[in-house]
Parts: C-alpha cells; structure tokens; sequence
C-alpha cells in the first residue's frame, strides 16, 4: 500500500512512531530555539545539540537501510 514503508523495511506503527518521536525532538529544539531567541542567556545551545541528536539518529538509519 505504501510504497515508502517498503523501502524503509518498517510496518505502518513502526514508521509512526518513528516519525512521531522526530517529530516531537524538532519541537523541543523549536522551544529551545525560540525560547533563547527571547532572552539568550539560556538554552544556549540546547537547540543545537537537539538537532544533532535528531540527525545523529537520522544518519544510523540511513546506514542500516543503505540509503
């Protein structure tokens, strides 16, 4: 049925979740990002290592997949 899922070798809640849990870390760094935007002493860098945390895990994946 979808195309994407066989690809990425994952059932549909398998990819859900997946997706969901990216999701919710971009919305963190968001927070982070908007929140140090208002008053730069804080969340310095948080924004920043939440997105290298996000594609740290993003790059594992496409390396098992051989993407």
């Amino acid at each position: 049925m979808f195309q994407h899922l066989k690809c990425i070798k994952q059932n549909y809640l398998e990819h859900f979740f997946d997706a969901i849990s990216y999701s919710f870390m971009s919305l963190k760094a968001s927070f982070y990002f908007c929140i140090h935007a208002i008053w730069p002493d804080i969340f310095i860098m948080d924004g920043s290592k939440q997105i290298e945390k996000l594609n740290e895990i993003l790059i594992k994946k496409k390396h098992k997949l051989n993407i």
